[in-house]
């Protein structure tokens, strides 16, 4: 008989939510309710109160009641704290009445911080702008605390996995003691197909010549 594996996972952007982490935490989640070994728990955010979703039997998703404001593609820094201490307290009861053997943490900050103050083991996928130097947004915050606290997460972590091989160079000017996993995004092969079989029809690939565009 297969052990049981229990996850709990973090993000606070969640379809309507966010964009690219949002998208890919939800195909994480459709995949993984076809493994009847994994039983996943997903703590995020909602647009308006609080809910509790169970999408299969392994499957189960808490939407946190963040004050969101209107733009469902941007978290404001208020929503982002909100997001992190809503966070930390509900999961600190989730871990006292659960037993979870590692927590996937989306973005290195907030995700990864709630994951390294829970005490558990973790791993975190860093996404972009959780990653110093990507976004002139946080500048000024990364300056000040960021880059010294993303060392500590990624450190503390059984894993840290970027998404390309650009973000994980850009990872390592803040912290070059960290091995980075490369694994990007993937694409659903059954939603999407090429036209062409481009490794068998070599002479149909367009070529760029001089001049062109």
């Amino acid at each position: 008989m297969r052990k049981l594996i229990n996850v709990l996972m973090l993000n606070y952007e969640y379809p309507p939510l966010g964009g690219g982490a949002a998208n890919a935490t939800q195909c994480f989640i459709e995949e993984y309710q076809k493994m009847s070994e994994l039983n996943i728990t997903l703590v995020t955010s909602s647009i308006g109160s609080y809910r509790v979703e169970r999408s299969s039997d392994n499957i189960l998703i808490y939407f946190l009641d963040i004050k969101k404001g209107d733009s469902p593609h941007y978290q404001s820094y208020r929503e982002l704290l909100m997001y992190t201490l809503k966070s930390w307290l509900f999961c600190r009861k989730l871990v006292n009445e659960n037993h979870y053997d590692l927590i996937h943490a989306f973005f290195g900050i907030p995700c990864g911080l709630i994951a390294l103050l829970l005490g558990k083991q973790y791993i975190v996928s860093l996404r972009g702008s959780d990653v110093p130097g990507y976004s002139k947004r946080f500048e000024l915050l990364e300056r000040i605390l960021f880059r010294r606290l993303s060392r500590l997460i990624w450190r503390k972590a059984l894993g840290v996995v970027a998404v390309s091989e650009s973000l994980a160079e850009l990872a390592k000017l803040t912290d070059d003691k960290t091995e980075y996993l490369v694994i990007r995004n993937g694409i659903n092969a059954e939603m999407f197909k090429a036209k062409r079989d481009w490794n068998n029809n070599h002479s149909e690939v367009p070529q760029l010549h001089n001049g062109g565009q």
